[in-house]
């Protein structure tokens, strides 16, 4: 082999589904034998990577998003639409459970656990303007409640448009600038 292996050919490596020839490669090949062993190395560290689960809050903020996105949405006609997302889908999870039960992988030799940092759509405490004023409200009790018995104001805010929660956002930001210069 004149050329070094592609990136297909080293994950067939990886799976033991080399050709002769490019097990032949390898062995000759510092160069691909190291991007191997990278691969390897990678993907034993995505199995012992410890990803914490997000909040509920995001997982309710997230259903609503997608059910108001969907609903927004023109109703589509025909096989298409659906059918090759799923496809694809099931696909790319063929394929990566393929990769992570990949046979001839050293599971035995030790690899450092890394953890991933949580993504979240919230900012970080400390850059949080509101965050004050919510938890003075859930120090004191909501008196929104009152006015919202069945919901209460997460609720509420969860069922606001873009438009609306855009309106809040200044009509807060507006309050706090006055709050600023009392």
């Amino acid at each position: 082999m004149r050329s070094h292996l592609t990136d297909d050919m080293l994950a067939e490596a990886l799976e033991g589904l080399a050709s002769a020839e490019a097990r032949r490669h390898l062995d000759g090949c510092g160069e691909c034998s190291a991007r191997l062993e990278e691969a390897r190395l990678g993907l034993e560290v995505a199995r012992t990577a410890v990803v914490p689960e997000p909040p509920p809050l995001y997982w309710e903020v997230f259903r609503r998003q997608v059910g108001h996105r969907i609903s927004e949405e023109p109703a589509r006609r025909g096989l298409g639409f659906w059918l090759f997302p799923a496809l694809a889908t099931a696909a790319a999870v063929i394929v990566a459970f393929g990769l992570l039960r990949a046979p001839g992988v050293d599971s035995t030799r030790e690899v450092p656990a890394v953890t991933l940092p949580a993504w979240s759509a919230l900012p970080p405490a400390e850059e949080d303007e509101g965050l004050e004023v919510l938890q003075a409200l859930a120090a004191e009790g909501d008196p929104l409640d009152a006015a919202l018995p069945a919901q209460g104001v997460a609720s509420a805010l969860l069922d606001l448009s873009d438009e609306e929660s855009e309106e809040l956002a200044d009509a807060l930001q507006g309050e706090m600038s006055g709050a600023d210069t009392l």
